[in-house]
C-alpha cells in the first residue's frame, strides 16, 4: 500500500495521538513528548523519515514507542518540501 504524504507536523501529531491512546499511557497519566520527524534518504523499507529524542515519560514506554513508530513509518512518507 502506498504511504500517505504528510508534513512533519502531521506525522508528529499522528505519533502523539497513537501513543497517548494506549491504555497504559492513559492509566498512568503519562505524557510523552514527541519530536518532529527528521528527513533521511529512503531506507530499505522505503521510509524517508525517523524520530529520536522522545521526552517526558518516554523512557517508561520504549516498546510502545517503537511499535507506534514502525506502524506510522509504514503508513506515512515525509513530504519533500520541508
Amino acid at each position: 500500500m502506498p504511504r500517505k504524504l504528510s508534513t512533519a507536523h502531521e506525522i508528529q501529531q499522528e505519533v502523539f495521538s497513537r501513543l497517548h491512546a494506549i491504555e497504559e499511557v492513559i492509566e498512568d497519566r503519562a505524557t510523552i513528548v514527541v519530536p518532529f520527524p527528521q528527513w533521511n534518504e529512503p531506507d530499505e523499507h522505503g521510509c524517508n523519515w525517523h524520530m529520536s529524542m522522545f521526552g517526558g515519560d518516554a523512557a517508561s514506554y520504549i516498546g510502545a514507542i517503537q511499535h507506534v513508530l514502525a506502524e506510522t513509518r509504514a503508513e506515512h512518507q515525509l513530504k519533500d518540501d520541508q
